[in-house]
């Protein structure tokens, strides 16, 4: 039997509806056992639902004042609720920009950057007490970046995320059901739920909204040959690689994002053999993606491939 684990905080009144909706979809899961640790910034409430064999429970729990109490709830509770006998898997539902490891830094007026709490504290934890996670799915924004995968390498085998924006119509959709059957392989089981996700997105594409997304599953056991095959390549930004397009249509982009495939194709710098070996590691890694029909519609989808990497200056050097 597979155990989910659901983390789901909300910051603004947005989220909190679509959880309601979300929600009805966990409490469908009969054949898994579930718990959602749940909390809020403001007046929904802080609680668990225990959802076992069957039979859900409501528990109130004690609210949470900043970052630092979330993510030391989030140590605890994935001690806590941790089942040795299953296989166990992680749901991350929020803002990416919160409490994640973040993609981007963002810096103050005074040109200083601004210093984030983030999960490597808590994936050093898990790491050190030998907990694993068959899959890690992140419910946010732009959490498909190479150094985020370099993070939580050893800790899951597979990571379902979105390199570009992911709107509220999110992960845990009605289709969520289908994907825990019997004898699935995990691989499966994530296809699933990333094409529910972008079905779902596409039946309510809030055209108005640019509600734009993308899925993309990743196999974090093939990182290490990535690392190997980059080891001494220097890359250069090219905005031609960059994962959105920042114009008046979509003035909510992050330049410091480039799609990591389409880099390595446009570095001059870079052998056409060093070329090859790199994009087929990339090809090992991103093992399903999957683009949305309005994310389709943008002129720069076609340079997207599923994993982004942060590049702020002129060029990296790995």
């Amino acid at each position: 039997m597979m155990n989910l684990i659901f983390f789901v905080f909300e910051d603004d009144g947005d989220l909190r509806s679509m959880f309601s909706i979300d929600l009805q979809n966990i409490l469908k899961l009969s054949n898994v056992r579930a718990t959602v640790v749940y909390h809020s910034w403001k007046a929904h409430g802080n609680f668990e639902i225990h959802i076992r064999k069957g039979k859900i429970k409501i528990f109130p729990t004690e609210p949470i004042k900043n970052d630092q109490e979330f993510l030391r709830d989030v140590e605890i509770k994935s001690k806590k609720y941790y089942q040795k006998n299953h296989k166990n898997a992680v749901f991350f539902s929020m803002h990416c920009f919160k409490q994640l490891v973040r993609p981007l830094g963002h810096e103050n007026p005074d040109g200083t950057i601004k210093k984030y709490v983030s999960l490597e504290t808590w994936i050093e934890k898990m790491k050190e007490n030998k907990i694993l996670f068959e899959f890690i799915v992140f419910d946010c924004c732009y959490m498909l970046t190479l150094k985020n995968m370099l993070q939580f390498q050893g800790l899951t085998h597979y990571i379902l995320g979105c390199q570009s924006a992911s709107p509220n119509l999110g992960f845990l959709s009605p289709g969520l059901s289908g994907a825990f059957v019997d004898r699935s392989t995990t691989l499966k089981t994530l296809k699933v739920i990333a094409d529910a996700f972008i079905d779902r997105n596409d039946e309510n594409p809030h055209r108005e909204l640019e509600h734009f997304t993308d899925a993309g599953i990743l196999d974090l056991t093939c990182i290490p040959l990535l690392t190997k095959s980059l080891n001494g390549v220097t890359l250069h930004r090219h905005v031609r690689a960059r994962t959105e397009q920042k114009d008046a249509e979509n003035p909510w982009s992050y330049k410091d994002l480039l799609d990591l495939h389409s880099t390595v194709k446009l570095d001059k710098s870079v052998s056409a053999q060093k070329k090859n070996e790199i994009l087929r590691q990339l090809d090992r890694i991103v093992v399903y993606y999957r683009q949305s029909k309005l994310l389709k519609e943008k002129s720069w989808s076609s340079r997207l491939h599923g994993l982004s990497i942060v590049l702020k200056h002129k060029e990296v050097k790995f």
